[in-house]
Formats: C-alpha cells, structure tokens, sequence
C-alpha cells in the first residue's frame, strides 16, 4: 500500500468535506467541524484553508442573505442550467448517489443537486477510494476513481465556476467569497488529472 496516496485521498476527502460545510448554514456545530477538518486537508491547501478560516464563522442570517430561493446566489446545479430540462441531471446525480450507496442523499433535506451535497458527495469518493487502497482493491479503487472523474466532469466542472463567479458578484460576505475561490482552485487540480 502507498501510504502517500493514502494520505493524499483522505486530504482530499477532508478538504471537499469542509468545502460542503462552508456552503451550508453552520448550525449545530458546523463551525467545529469545519475547524476540525481544516487540520486535515493536505499541506499545499493549508494555507488557503487558513485564510478562510482567519475572520471566524458567517452567521446564519449571512447564510440565507446570500443563498438558497431568497438569498442572492443560487446553489443548486440545476439552476445554471440555462433553461435546460432539470429531470435528467437531478437523474444523473440521485443515479451516482445510490450507485456508490451515499449515505447522505437519503437524510438531507437539501435537493441532490445542492452544492453541499455534491461536494459532501465527492468527499464521500476520495474517502472511499481511499479504503480501496487501503484494502488494496485494486477494481474497487479503479472504480471509484472513474466515477469520481466523471462525476467532476459532467456536474461539478459544469456549474461550480459559474456559482464562484456569482459568489463574488453579489456576495459580500469574504468567507462565502473565499470558500468560492478555492472551490474553484480545487476542482481545477481534479480537472487536471
């Protein structure tokens, strides 16, 4: 076993994990968790991390000014759609979700295409892989590796970027704004693999 690798995936796991937290209200002990994780994420991300980390959590008045059906930015895949039918992505998403039995599309009461929820997602892959590797499956792990990509491919890489430009368009918020910019920093490393 690559214990590099290893270390590396459950950096990843951990950084996508935080990123889903910080795009969702930090109620019941968000924050904490969000801290936590942050120790977590591999070195080359720490310092970004950091900076978001440094003036200390939004409330939840910030959340809802700046998201969701009244806030200022959508976050939801589907609405960056551009008139597009929604059936067939929510289809797609809800399809990758029971296919690698993700644990958390069943209890949130977010739609499967919120930005939380997909990234919740991805870090859910990396950790899984991670496994694999760990119980050197080597199928398994090709496996989730395959999906993950295309997973980034066809709904992450689509919408995010459109999202992090609108978060820093109408949000005043520099967490929000700085959680959006790394995002974005992010999903182009997994782009380049």
């Amino acid at each position: 076993m690559n214990h590099a690798s290893l270390k590396y995936l459950l950096g990843r796991s951990a950084l996508y994990g935080l990123l889903a937290r910080c795009f969702h209200p930090l109620e019941n002990g968000g924050w904490k968790t969000i801290v936590n994780l942050s120790k977590e994420v591999p070195k080359e991300w720490k310092s970004h991390v950091q900076g978001l980390l440094e003036k200390g959590p939004p409330s939840t008045d910030d959340y809802m000014r700046s998201f969701g059906t009244a806030g200022a930015c959508h976050d939801c895949e589907t609405a960056f759609l551009n008139g597009l039918p929604t059936g067939g992505a929510l289809a797609d998403v809800a399809g990758f979700y029971q296919a690698f039995s993700f644990p958390l599309a069943s209890k949130k009461q977010d739609p499967p295409d919120h930005i939380a929820t997909e990234l919740e997602f991805l870090s859910f892959m990396f950790a899984k892989e991670a496994k694999a590797l760990f119980q050197e499956d080597k199928e398994a792990r090709k496996t989730c590796l395959s999906a993950r990509g295309k997973f980034v491919r066809d709904h992450m890489s689509t919408w995010m970027p459109l999202f992090a430009d609108g978060v820093a368009e109408r949000i005043q918020n520099d967490f929000y704004t700085r959680a959006a910019a790394l995002l974005v920093e992010a999903l182009k490393e997994e782009d380049a693999r």
